[in-house]
């Protein structure tokens, strides 16, 4: 193979662009791996949308570290998006989960969250996928018809983010969870569990929500109460320019644009 700084298809940069863990995307597949490590050879740049993604991609694949640069997802902000107040104590908690039923989402760990959260709280479930039947199945044996609410694919979610106490999310893995970045733009905090990538990254700050490092339903309920009694309207306007400064559109396509360069510099 040609050295990684040279281009291998007809000359012409060749950029990927790795939005997950890919060690675990591939582990079941020698195959995946095979043609994985094929196309990142062939590659004049890699973008990785996490620095857990590419360290993953350095240990797992051996790709070398200069040809790897860490650009993180943008957030749409078309509009000054209102903040509402928070932090009553005594009112029942809306929380909200954003995402693609499938096992990695490891929605069934927030369904047991509920289940044990010692307050009143409503979980509404935002996403369709191959999991949905089962993990409707699986709320009404448990007896949380009235506390957990799925309401499948939404074009816009917008609605659910402003209305929403918290976001939860309770992933086994994830490459940069771009549904963090959405509900801290309308200044809606997150309790994640710090799995290997991607949202400690994000969270850096404990106004932004709580990071609990390990899946611990204790643990996790507590996060919640804390996070919600401890909002409050400023904290919510933090959120909203933390993800503004640092994460919108015209930021992030600066960053596309230096790896593009850079790409038909090294052709």
């Amino acid at each position: 193979f040609p050295s990684h700084d040279n281009c291998w298809i007809l000359g012409i940069p060749h950029v990927s662009r790795i939005a997950n863990t890919i060690s675990i995307e591939t582990n079941r597949s020698l195959f995946w791996r095979v043609i994985s490590w094929l196309n990142f050879k062939m590659d004049s740049s890699i973008i990785a949308v996490s620095m857990g993604v590419k360290d993953d991609l350095i240990q797992s694949i051996r790709v070398p570290n200069s040809k790897v640069d860490v650009i993180y997802n943008p957030v749409l902000i078309d509009e000054i998006r209102s903040v509402r107040s928070s932090g009553n104590e005594n009112k029942a908690i809306t929380a909200l989960f954003v995402g693609r039923l499938v096992p990695q989402k490891n929605i069934e760990f927030l369904l047991r969250v509920v289940a044990r959260f010692n307050r009143e709280i409503k979980l509404r479930i935002v996403g369709d996928g191959p999991l949905l039947s089962e993990l409707i199945d699986l709320a009404l044996s448990m007896g949380l018809g009235e506390k957990v609410e799925f309401l499948g694919h939404v074009e816009n979610p917008a609605k659910f983010y402003s209305e929403s106490d918290v976001l939860l999310l309770s992933s086994f893995y994830e490459g940069l969870p771009n549904v963090l970045l959405e509900a801290l733009s309308y200044g809606t905090p997150v309790v994640s569990y710090d799995c290997p990538s991607g949202p400690r990254e994000i969270l850096t700050d404990p106004v932004l929500g709580a990071l609990v490092p390990e899946l611990n339903l204790e643990h996790f309920c507590g996060a919640i109460s804390d996070v919600v009694n401890l909002d409050s309207s400023e904290k919510r306007e933090i959120r909203r320019r933390f993800i503004q400064s640092n994460y919108s559109i015209d930021r992030i396509s600066i960053l596309y644009m230096d790896v593009l360069k850079k790409s038909i510099y090294k052709c």
